[in-house]
């Protein structure tokens, strides 16, 4: 289980998602626009 988590972390489109979350709550379009 940790693994996946890591390996999820590993995905750069995934660690920009957590990146533009972590600026402001961002719709699924919102964050589909970037």
């Amino acid at each position: 289980m940790v693994g996946d988590g890591f390996k999820a972390l590993s995905d750069p489109t995934r660690r920009r998602i957590l990146e533009l979350l972590g600026e402001r709550d961002m719709t699924a379009g919102e964050i589909g626009e970037h």
